[in-house]
């Protein structure tokens, strides 16, 4: 019985035979002796990648993820990239220096380059993660490639018209590839009257479609660029021989970036996990506007190339006031900034977006943390990783608050022409507290405390209830937050308006009589009172404002 890895390798060996055969055939008349060799070297190049691919897939992890086809940011995919960007500089060579050619179809090799150096970067950047519904977009761009194809087509000769149908029979060869053998379930141990151990790799095949099919496309580029004989012909293909390398420098950039982005916008912080990783920066991209609908972090990260394997990230949106996550996003990590050409040793710094999308029905006017945490997945199972040292909150061994935030309430609340009005030093605005009149010992109060704040401040205050017996004299207090444990006033805006329901237990031993009810806030961190004004502009003695009075009745 055959083994399942063996029945992936001989398709495979078999059809790189069948294409160099047609290759040979149908092409190498087309080519000159210079692009002969260009498209042969790339074949070649292809089939010893592949076959080292399929010789390490039982080695170390960071080799067998160097070279496994379906893996991302690794050698397999740069080469993918590369042939993909040579593609589309071939194109733009041809649109630039065919100018002999009607105008047509200079515009359609311009269009067609820079499609595929969109494409080029793509393969690498994974660019279409953030286009929304990118199959549906795909499939339009394809159609109008086919379509402007055969248009072009049916005005040039025989010799381009038959390298134009190479170009979309490569196209199609590659689409077979990379979404209809994607679509093909796993088949383990065989099918129908075929049977073999193991299970099959699809992915394998889908891969090398997906590099014939782009290689033919190629190869038909080049063979419209051999027609060009011109005084420039050394230019030309300095440019194409160069073009591969120039686009290597772009990867290389690009890997780069995080390390020109970090001092110019994240914020510096030093988290240390277990297996060496750091976080050693964020940045928070969002809008705390009620309209907004994601919230995104931009987070950098250090690590060996070795150690960065088969991890991810957690960002939570938690409430505050009762620990409950109300929004949430996984992602792996993105090692696209990993150079893997300098070893597993090598430490890059890393930048992994991860974006939270807040629900429509996401409450206004309460606190949340932006909550991390970083996993990895080890033996079929998701753990997160230990925090060693941070300098941010930890909510828990494995838990760092990257930010608290508040989604604002845009709606206006209107108050009445007599509201209340006691305008404290720093900006807030009492308008509203609705006191009953009288009350029995032990029971629970409900007074409706509203409030403005014409200015944001940063810092905690809470909010006193001083009942004072007018005959004894005798003080009963209540503090809490103005707003509730849902809403610190570090965390008010200017323009809020929102009331709470204060819900105050009186003592049992509570005497009877009437008792004036007073407010007013202090600063959590020294109790120091805030002074007030009242509704004509004159400051409260002791920073304490009269709401008003209450009758304590007998029990």
């Amino acid at each position: 019985m055959l083994s399942a890895e063996a029945l992936t390798k001989l398709p495979v060996i078999l059809t790189y035979v069948l294409i160099l055969g047609l290759f040979w055939l149908r092409f190498h008349r087309q080519l000159s002796c210079f692009h002969l060799c260009l498209a042969f070297g790339v074949l070649v190049a292809q089939a010893i990648m592949i076959s080292i691919s399929l010789l390490v897939s039982h080695q170390a992890r960071y080799t067998q993820w160097l070279w496994v086809l379906h893996e991302e940011w690794n050698i397999p995919a740069t080469f993918a990239s590369t042939q993909l960007a040579w593609v589309g500089g071939c194109a733009l060579i041809l649109a630039i220096y065919d100018r002999q050619r009607p105008g047509v179809l200079r515009w359609y090799w311009l269009l067609f380059g820079l499609l595929f150096l969109f494409l080029g970067l793509d393969e690498f950047i994974a660019l279409h993660e953030s286009i929304p519904r990118w199959e549906r977009t795909y499939a339009l761009l394809g159609a109008a490639v086919v379509f402007f194809t055969l248009y072009v087509a049916s005005q040039v000769s025989q010799r381009e018209r038959f390298c134009l149908f190479g170009m979309l029979a490569g196209l199609a060869i590659s689409v077979l590839g990379a979404f209809v053998l994607n679509l093909v379930p796993t088949q383990c141990e065989g099918f129908s009257f075929i049977r073999f151990r193991g299970c099959l790799q699809f992915y394998v095949w889908e891969e090398v479609l997906e590099f014939i099919g782009i290689w033919l496309v190629l190869v038909s580029v080049l063979a419209t660029l051999a027609r060009i004989s011109t005084r420039n012909t050394l230019r030309v293909r300095n440019l194409v021989m160069s073009f591969p390398g120039i686009w290597l420098l772009i990867l290389i950039g690009n890997s780069l970036t995080p390390r020109l982005e970090f001092p110019l916008f994240a914020t510096p912080t030093n988290v240390q996990y277990s297996e060496g990783v750091s976080l050693i920066g964020y940045r928070i991209v969002d809008s705390t506007r009620s309209d907004a609908s994601k919230i995104t972090a931009v987070l950098y990260t250090t690590a060996r190339q070795d150690a960065y394997w088969e991890k991810g990230f957690s960002l939570h949106l938690v409430d505050q006031a009762n620990q409950t996550p109300l929004a949430w996003k996984n992602e792996w990590n993105d090692r696209q900034h990993s150079l893997w050409f300098l070893g597993a040793q090598y430490t890059p710094l890393y930048r992994q977006r991860v974006v939270v999308r807040i629900p429509t029905d996401f409450p206004s006017n309460r606190a949340f943390w932006l909550i991390l945490a970083l996993w990895e997945k080890s033996g079929g199972e998701f753990m997160n990783l230990p925090i060693l040292s941070s300098e941010l909150q930890q909510l828990s061994e494995t838990q760092i608050v990257l930010r608290e935030f508040v989604i604002r309430e845009e709606s206006v609340v209107a108050w009445p022409a007599d509201a209340l009005a006691y305008r404290f030093a720093n900006g807030f605005v009492l308008r509203g507290a609705a006191l009953p009149e009288s009350a029995r010992p032990g029971e629970r109060l409900a007074i409706a405390m509203s409030w403005e704040a014409a200015a944001a401040d940063e810092q905690d205050w809470v909010q006193f209830l001083h009942f004072v017996h007018e005959e004894s004299g005798a003080l009963w207090n209540h503090d809490q937050p103005p707003l509730g444990a849902r809403m610190p006033t570090r965390l008010w805006y200017e323009g809020l308006r929102d009331t709470e329901i204060w819900e105050v237990v009186l003592p049992a031993e509570l005497a009877p009589g009437r008792y004036a009810v007073y407010t007013g806030l202090y600063r959590l961190s020294d109790l120091a009172r805030l002074p007030v004004q009242d509704s004509a502009g004159m400051m409260v003695a002791d920073a304490r404002a009269l709401l008003g009075h209450l009758t304590i009745a007998e029990r």
